[in-house]
This record gives C-alpha cells, sequence and structure tokens, in this order.
C-alpha cells in the first residue's frame, strides 16, 4: 500500500524532497507522478491556455520535468521539481500519485505515495 505524503510546494521555488521505500532495486526504473483536480479527474492540471493544453502537471523522469534519484543500496529516493516548473504552477490544492515504473515493465509499476498536492499562493517576487 502506498503511503499518503501531503506535498505543498511554493509556486517559482525549487521543491526537493526526500523518502525512503521498501528494500526493492529500482535501477533504471522510471518515476511519474500526475497531479489532477479530482482522482477521478480525465486529465492532469493544465499550466497553460491551449486547446488542448500542451503543458500539463504531468512528470516522468524521462521527460525532463523532474528529476529523480534513487538509491537501490538503502532505498533512498530524492525527488525535485525546478524553480522554472513550479513558477508556472496555479495556486490551488489537487490529488497527486508517484508511481516506480521498473524496468520489467508496467505490469510491476509500484504506486509508492499519494496525497494531497498544494500551491498554496501565488510567487511575490517575479518578472
Amino acid at each position: 500500500m502506498s503511503a499518503r505524503v501531503d506535498i505543498t510546494s511554493e509556486q517559482g521555488s525549487k521543491l526537493h524532497w526526500q523518502f525512503t521505500i521498501e528494500a526493492t532495486d529500482f535501477t533504471g526504473a522510471e518515476m511519474q507522478m500526475h497531479v489532477r483536480a479530482t482522482e477521478d479527474a480525465a486529465e492532469p492540471i493544465a499550466l497553460d491556455d491551449d486547446e488542448p493544453p500542451t503543458l500539463t502537471m504531468e512528470f516522468t523522469t524521462t521527460s525532463g520535468h523532474f528529476s529523480a534519484i534513487v538509491f537501490a543500496t538503502d532505498s533512498t529516493c530524492e525527488l525535485e521539481l525546478p524553480a522554472d516548473e513550479t513558477k508556472l504552477y496555479p495556486v490551488g490544492s489537487w490529488y497527486y500519485d508517484l508511481e516506480v515504473v521498473p524496468t520489467t515493465g508496467e505490469a510491476d509499476t509500484l504506486k509508492i505515495m499519494h496525497g494531497r498536492f498544494t500551491v498554496p499562493r501565488r510567487e511575490i517576487t517575479r518578472d
């Protein structure tokens, strides 16, 4: 069962967090995370006004939208969302989950955490 972890991201600030997962070798695995308005929403939160949106709160380690480091030796993970990404996030509170897709394929996907993803206020110092 995945852990409930609520995440708060300041708009325009790098988000970095570290957590430990069960001892499993995730060498070469991809991490993916979607942020949606409701748990049943069909699409992730849009970050632009295009129809359909060209940029959404859908992140993978292979897309370059966030970086993840998995230390297989002690099962510690570090995830980072860069400031140039978080400045695009609208203020609000939504749902997310974070999954690991191992090199063995989607059938072995493991949801490691879920919860609320909140951007509490607009960045004041901005262009």
